[in-house]
């Protein structure tokens, strides 16, 4: 099939159009929601406005409040553990599993 959006694709008098996602390798759409934010909100207005925990972080570190440097958490009235959770899930990690699971 394809992945390209708006790709009109006969086959067998099978007509797909403006097919969004069609895709084989469905291991190509696995998210990391830490770029997602830089990506789309990276002044991450989003996460401030729904985790009010975070209003005062820095944007730089508004997605990723864990890498963020001490003095900088402090300052945010952010102690990690306690204001506000450590990190449930490691991304790579995760990814990772996600992938070997895909490949079999």
């Amino acid at each position: 099939m394809t992945a390209y959006v708006s790709l009109v694709w006969v086959r067998h008098d099978l007509r797909v159009a403006d097919t969004p996602a069609l895709d084989a390798a469905p291991y190509f759409c696995i998210f990391n929601p830490v770029m997602q934010g830089e990506t789309f909100v990276p002044q991450g207005d989003y996460v401030r406005r729904w985790v009010p925990e975070l209003e005062r972080l820095p944007a730089v570190w508004v997605h990723k409040p864990w890498e963020a440097p001490t003095n900088v958490l402090t300052a945010a009235g952010i102690k990690l553990g306690v204001t506000f959770p450590e990190p449930m899930v490691d991304n790579r990690a995760s990814r990772a599993r996600a992938l070997a699971a895909l490949a079999e």
